[in-house]
């Protein structure tokens, strides 16, 4: 698990879509699909279910998404934090 796969696992989380968080992200599909499979392999969980075209959080995916997000904004506010000490 690396902190890229986490970001793009919240990205596709948030917008129930490999193709437009590939856009977003400026990363391939089949990479992003590839970094899911990944994850979901490492974790033994399945996070994401297809909906038509979209994809839908399983309730596993539910749990992790609330997990990452709290994890992903702590890193954030804590790199902006040693940023400014820097400065």
């Amino acid at each position: 698990m690396n902190l890229e796969h986490l970001r793009y696992f919240e990205t596709i989380a948030k917008l129930e879509h490999y193709g437009k968080a590939a856009s977003l992200l400026h990363v391939t599909q089949p990479n992003l699909s590839h970094a899911m499979a990944q994850l979901e392999d490492e974790l033994e969980i399945k996070l994401f279910e297809k909906s038509g075209r979209n994809v839908r959080l399983t309730r596993y995916g539910a749990v992790f998404l609330e997990a990452v997000s709290g994890s992903l904004e702590q890193l954030d506010r804590t790199a902006v934090s040693y940023t400014h000490l820097r400065a």
